[in-house]
């Protein structure tokens, strides 16, 4: 199963302009997947990976690229999903009683 990666408030530290904070988190929720049965038959968990990483960077400038880099793949990524709903929604609107 492809799993898709949310990057949640990508920031810039305030002390360290060298630091950058992220957020990470999967898409779809551990319950989705189908169990894993374990020794004796025991069902291993999984759990939901929320990871917050800080990137370090050699300089403030690659830092402020790398932040730019991400907003405008989080930027395309939110448009593409817009695309891709847009027939549903307007199906949905079509529907709908006037």
């Amino acid at each position: 199963m492809l799993h898709t990666l949310f990057l949640l408030q990508p920031r810039i530290d305030d002390k360290h302009p060298r630091w950058l904070h992220l957020r990470i988190r999967p898409s779809s929720f551990p319950f989705t997947d189908t169990p894993k049965y374990g020794a004796h038959g025991k069902v291993k968990s999984k759990s939901l990976v929320d990871g917050r990483w800080t990137l370090a960077f050699r300089d403030e400038e690659s830092c402020n690229h790398a932040l730019s880099m991400i907003l405008e793949e989080v930027k395309l990524q939110s448009h593409e999903v817009e695309r891709s709903l847009r027939p549903l929604l307007e199906l949905d609107r079509s529907s709908s009683p006037s």
